[in-house]
């Protein structure tokens, strides 16, 4: 039987008229009854959203719910109305900068994230001090049997002015430890005898086992 509604009440309607009624099509009562369950907790959510006088936040939630893929969005906006356009966009990247933080005992961490090239810019990067150009750049990939290379270019390049980047740093955990041990034990130890010129470069996308001591004291590096 037709009847007529407002504007307001209209999604309700809508909603209302796609409640499962008929369980034939269904293999069991049990799946029945839990699908039309599962429309009703969906139902009430979107009434929850709809719903003028619940908070933004509370609305947030909702959606987290029942479209979790619209939340980047939603949570931009709700930065922006509520803290300002600038807490959203990411600072442009100078590597003069981040540079200029760093010293020989401050390492520079570069957090990756997919479809980076942290190595360009290091590569094309000439510090405007005479003093802290590098004699050489030393790269190496952390993996299985690098832990020792990868040492043994520190205590060098620590010594002659070089630089080191050790890439992949999330893929060589344990040995992570024993590079905060050489850092502190050997190299901060006698500051004196390091070379101006000196830093470690790491590279490791985000891992909550990166050691705690390096990122304290490192220059952390989000885009490049």
């Amino acid at each position: 039987m037709p009847f007529s509604c407002s504007k307001k009440q209209a999604p309700y309607v809508v909603l209302l008229r796609c409640v499962p009624r008929e369980k034939n099509n269904y293999e069991s009562k049990a799946a029945w009854q839990h699908k039309v369950v599962a429309f009703f907790f969906f139902f009430f959510l979107l009434i929850c959203l709809l719903n003028n006088s619940s908070s933004e936040l509370e609305r947030l939630v909702v959606l987290r719910i029942i479209r979790p893929d619209k939340m980047i969005f939603a949570i931009k906006a709700f930065v922006i109305r509520h803290m300002g356009e600038e807490f959203i966009h990411v600072p442009s990247f100078e590597m003069g900068a981040c540079f200029k933080e760093s010293d020989k005992v401050k390492p520079l961490i570069l957090v990756l994230f997919p479809g980076c090239d942290p190595l360009a810019p290091v590569y094309q990067f000439v510090p405007e001090e005479e003093n802290l150009k590098p004699a050489s750049i030393k790269c190496l990939s952390l993996g299985q049997g690098q832990g020792p290379a990868a040492e043994e270019a520190i205590m060098e390049a620590a010594g002659s002015g070089s630089w080191v980047i050790l890439q992949n740093c999330h893929l060589a955990e344990k040995w992570m430890e024993r590079l905060v041990k050489v850092w502190e034990d050997q190299l901060l130890a006698d500051e004196e005898a390091i070379h101006p010129a000196f830093r470690l470069w790491l590279t490791s996308y985000a891992t909550p086992n990166f050691p705690s001591q390096l990122l304290q004291t490192g220059v952390k590096v989000w885009k490049f």
